[in-house]
């Protein structure tokens, strides 16, 4: 769009002018109001921190008011009924009162009139809590009278005047809070006029020199009608060379099909292996199991499944690494296959260190002795496996399941192999588990 736009200007000095004034003061006038917003957008962050500011130092001064009222309430409490909780809220209170303090003088450093009046409350807080503790003393002397607590210039009246400067403290927060908070709704106005009317000017500008631009754009396309004619029978002779090329490339994508379609099969080939072990992979198998069920559904013939768990294999890895893990699966997998002598069976990864066979047309002792050879094969490759408490090398434990009767779902003749996994895994681990024979009673 925009070297069309190029190409048009440079053959059109007119249009040329046009775009370089359409585009030059609109964005000068956009950068210049671009920029005021943003000096504004600033003010009006600071002064919203700064009236955040003040809400926190306000919140905070009324929440140490709050403290100071609890802990004198505590600590009459405590001088009234000698209830050790209430002495306990006192001294809790206490401690969070001088944390309040000095989180106040904190946020209010940069106001030395503010910052003046929380120091002196500092100074004053001491003497009224040592006043607390020799009222709490004396009551656990067995003087039970708090009347100098009270009337006395360092109990009741000296909280009183630390309140009395928290109120003014709030009451200056308060008035600043104002002021702030009119500054900032000042700044938003002023902001949202300067967008407003540089948004309203910039439209303006565009409009104008667009309207402009049409009109020098609609006599120099006039002027290009003839060129265009010209132009049509010239691309009348190229269709007639392109529809000669067609036909060369219609026979090239022929050939280059076929290639792709035999590309396609290896490639499915290769989706239904295993990455790691190259013995078929789940889809595979689930694919396999499926159909091998439905033809033992058709012919009444026994289906078996057996679901192989590699003993402990996670200990193998923690103790030889994934590497070694690695090896390990390819040499069980590689065995497995071996062991299943008939072209029918299959041999797949169910996932992780879990592997499944099935068996058509193969019956529960028929099952049994292909489990128990291949229990035997791994058991014959004596992998070192130190972090089984089953034996010195890898083991095996698997789970074999036939179905004996059509009815039943396939999914339940993989459960009930998995259960029968389980039960030699309960009983020991490196044997076969058998299942009983599945019938249409299954649930």
């Amino acid at each position: 769009m925009l070297y069309t736009w190029a190409m048009l200007a440079q053959k059109n000095p007119s249009l040329r002018r046009s775009l370089v004034v359409n585009g030059l003061i609109p964005s000068l006038l956009i950068l210049l109001l671009g920029t005021l917003l943003f000096v504004q957008v600033l003010r009006v962050k600071d002064e919203a921190s700064l009236v955040t500011h003040t809400l926190a130092v306000q919140r905070s001064a009324n929440h140490v008011l709050s403290l100071m009222a609890g802990t004198e309430s505590s600590l009459r409490g405590f001088l009234i009924t000698g209830d050790h909780a209430f002495l306990d809220t006192h001294r809790s209170l206490n401690r969070r009162i001088e944390e309040q303090l000095e989180s106040l003088e904190r946020r209010v450093g940069d106001n030395p009139s503010q910052v003046g009046v929380i120091r002196s409350i500092e100074t004053m807080w001491p003497a009224w809590k040592q006043n607390a503790d020799r009222e709490v003393r004396a009551w656990e002397a067995g003087e039970r009278q708090f009347t100098a607590y009270i009337q006395g210039p360092q109990g009741a009246p000296l909280m009183n005047q630390l309140q009395d400067r928290l109120e003014t403290f709030n009451e200056t927060e308060r008035a600043l809070l104002e002021v702030r908070q009119s500054a900032l709704w000042r700044l938003t106005r002023l902001s949202g006029f300067i967008g407003a009317f540089g948004l309203l000017l910039a439209i303006g500008f565009f409009v104008f020199f667009s309207a402009r631009q049409l009109r020098i754009l609609d006599r120099f396309y006039r002027g290009n009608i003839q060129a265009l004619e010209l132009q049509k029978a010239q691309l009348t002779d190229l269709t007639t060379s392109l529809e000669d090329a067609k036909a060369t490339l219609e026979v090239r994508v022929a050939e280059r099909t076929s290639e792709l379609e035999t590309a396609n099969a290896a490639l499915a080939r290769l989706a239904g292996l295993d990455g790691l072990t190259g013995i078929p992979n789940r889809r595979n198998f689930d694919e396999f199991f499926q159909r091998a069920w439905r033809q033992a559904m058709r012919d009444t013939s026994p289906l078996s499944c057996i679901m192989i768990d590699i003993d402990h294999f996670k200990a193998y890895n923690d103790t030889y690494g994934h590497h070694a893990g690695d090896d390990c699966l390819i040499r069980v997998a590689k065995a497995l296959e071996a062991s299943s002598v008939r072209p029918g069976d299959l041999v797949a990864r169910y996932g992780g260190e879990e592997f499944v066979v099935v068996l058509p047309d193969t019956d529960a002792s028929g099952a049994q002795r292909v489990a128990e050879r291949m229990r035997q094969e791994i058991e014959g490759l004596a992998l070192p496996h130190a972090g089984s408490s089953v034996g010195q090398f890898v083991t095996l434990s698997l789970g074999v399941a036939t179905l004996d009767a059509p009815g039943i779902r396939p999914e339940d003749l993989l459960q009930a192999a998995d259960q029968a996994l389980y039960e030699a895994k309960r009983s020991g681990r490196n044997q076969v588990g058998q299942a009983r024979a599945l019938s249409a009673k299954l649930d």
